[in-house]
């Protein structure tokens, strides 16, 4: 378990050194779809505006759902759920924070015409914390398709949203999860 904390360690102080972006402090975690997000970003396709432009109207979809699933973690019934929780917002932390590291000047400018990410009142209950979590995640799952379909097949786009769908797929399936443990 160590060495997977240093060797995410490792590869997070790599990828912000590369893109030399302010750091925020994350726990360290190890997941292979952040690993290839990392390998996809590195290229030179990713200075495109097509790619900066998809990556600007990705980055208040997956804000939104994490700022869900941090609600959802915070409101949890468990220490057990908090933790898993936890786990599942620092991962799709970590892999928006790769997102706005591959952001160039023009990528900038296009995400200040998105609007920002609202942030409701924080959800007391467990329930409708899950609920609304599901909810950002499953139109997240809707939304992203039909961005990334409308570019190039094997574009870089298109290889970074099919990543994120897997994430986010894994995302819905535990919250789907704790959804039907909570109700038997």
């Amino acid at each position: 378990m160590r060495i997977r904390r240093r060797r995410a360690a490792a590869l997070r102080k790599s990828w912000t050194q590369s893109f030399e972006t302010p750091t925020v402090e994350l726990a360290t975690i190890e997941h292979p779809t952040l690993e290839r997000l990392e390998t996809l970003l590195r290229g030179e396709e990713a200075a495109t505006l097509a790619f900066q432009s998809v990556l600007a109207a990705l980055l208040p979809m997956l804000e939104r759902v994490l700022q869900r699933e941090q609600q959802a973690a915070d409101a949890s019934l468990s220490l057990a759920q908090r933790e898993t929780l936890q786990e599942m917002t620092e991962t799709l932390a970590t892999a928006i924070q790769m997102l706005r590291g591959a952001l160039n000047e023009r990528g900038q400018q296009v995400l200040r015409y998105e609007r920002p990410v609202e942030s409701g009142p924080p959800e007391r209950s467990w329930w409708f914390a899950l609920s609304e979590a599901l909810e950002a995640v499953e139109d997240a799952l809707q939304r992203i398709p039909p961005l990334v379909r409308a570019q190039p097949r094997s574009s870089l786009s298109r290889r970074v949203g099919a990543l994120l769908l897997r994430l986010l797929r894994q995302h819905q399936r535990h919250l789907l999860h704790e959804a039907r443990e909570w109700i038997e």
